[in-house]
């Protein structure tokens, strides 16, 4: 008979050296792991965070709002920086509205439009306020659709902004 801990495949851990406290030590150190947050990755000096009103170089009103809005959410939601006033900032995101476009993206038999495209391009800058640097600078397109016959345009506006968000966050996350 052989002693020590059984896994799900029948391995003996003991052979190894591996006891009960072992395996509960090992699972501890897992788990703290999974629950690691991206917050250690970024550089220690950078805590909080100034969005600025996103400038607006299209006719269209009420996106730059929008986006703005809900970028200071997400980062309140993940806790990664504390938002805050320009002057109190250790970084600041910088974003401009370049362009809106749509265009027809699905058509049935009959030439009839069932789905339309609304791109929306922002150009954003991540801004070292500490070192007095540039971190980044890049170019997001994303995009909503919407059915002309059963949604609105703003389904389609509302899509991209929340799709620019979490790229915006993914790219802020992505060089640390």
């Amino acid at each position: 008979m052989q002693h020590g801990v059984t896994t799900g495949t029948g391995r003996i851990l003991r052979r190894r050296g591996m006891t009960r406290g072992g395996v509960f030590v090992a699972l501890l150190l897992l788990c703290g792991a999974c629950a690691y947050s991206f917050r250690g990755t970024l550089p220690p000096h950078l805590d909080s965070i100034a969005i600025p009103l996103m400038e607006n170089r299209t006719p269209e009103a009420g996106i730059t709002e929008d986006l703005t809005d809900l970028l200071r959410e997400e980062f309140l939601q993940e806790g990664l920086f504390k938002v805050s006033s320009l002057e109190r900032a250790d970084c600041r995101l910088d974003a401009t509205l370049l362009s809106v476009s749509e265009r027809a993206d699905n058509f049935t038999d009959e030439d009839v439009v069932t789905n339309i495209r609304l791109s929306l391009r922002v150009e954003v800058h991540f801004v070292d306020l500490v070192e007095d640097r540039e971190l980044w600078v890049d170019t997001f397109n994303e995009f909503g659709l919407f059915d002309p016959d059963s949604e609105t345009r703003d389904d389609a506006i509302d899509e991209a902004v929340e799709k620019l968000v979490q790229k915006i966050n993914q790219r802020i996350l992505s060089d640390w």
